[in-house]
């Protein structure tokens, strides 16, 4: 299976799987949708593995309806790592949404407030690094998101928030470049946050429940 992402929210389904079939044996199609509108990624299944890796090599920031697509191959969920409760998605990495969204929330410049992990059940506590800081002001303009599918960039946080003003959306992530499952969304005024906080209670994007919340400022 590969990710698509950047994809036109006018292309559908046929297209994207009629697209990818000159170049490999698509097996399914899918356009994650939020009601009946595109959020403009998806997955296509390949036959096999190799399929995958020859469409990742020859299709990746090709044009597809006016968009240069991303193509990646998916990540698989749960590598290596025991069976997650439902609500942590399951993912290797699942529990840094859980510590994120049951700490203090994160400053809107993306730094952590962290709450000392536990260490193969010795139960000494990290020193908590000087550069995060433990409390801020609520910002009336950020709004702190979890709990996000890893496979979800900027374009894709930004247009979760399509029905608002978005000033700007950014995912954080490892310095290895994959998500930490986070981010921030900076809104043009209180009123739009307002407005995306109570809109969005509950949202969904690929069977994740996300965590929506106002976000901290930097004291």
């Amino acid at each position: 299976k590969v990710f698509v992402g950047n994809l036109a929210f006018s292309t559908s389904e046929q297209a994207l799987s009629d697209f990818f079939n000159k170049t490999g044996k698509v097996v399914k199609a899918n356009i994650i949708t939020r009601g009946t509108r595109s959020l403009g990624y998806g997955f296509v299944a390949l036959e096999t593995e190799e399929d995958a890796k020859k469409v990742v090599d020859e299709l990746n920031k090709q044009e597809l309806d006016g968009r240069q697509i991303n193509v990646e191959v998916a990540k698989p969920k749960a590598e290596g790592a025991a069976p997650a409760p439902r609500h942590t998605g399951g993912d290797t990495e699942a529990n840094d949404n859980t510590a994120v969204t049951t700490a203090e929330t994160p400053t809107a410049n993306g730094t952590e407030n962290e709450r000392p992990k536990r260490r193969g059940g010795r139960g000494f506590p990290r020193r908590r690094p000087n550069h995060i800081t433990k409390t801020g002001e609520p910002s009336k303009t950020h709004v702190f998101v979890a709990n996000l599918p890893f496979s979800i960039d900027d374009e894709g946080l930004k247009e979760i928030f399509k029905d608002y003003n978005v000033t700007s959306a950014h995912v954080v992530h490892r310095r290895t470049g994959r998500s930490k499952g986070f981010g921030f969304v900076e809104l043009a005024n209180e009123e739009e946050q307002r407005k995306a906080l109570e809109g969005l209670k509950n949202v969904e994007s690929e069977g994740r429940v996300l965590v929506i919340k106002v976000a901290l400022s930097d004291q």
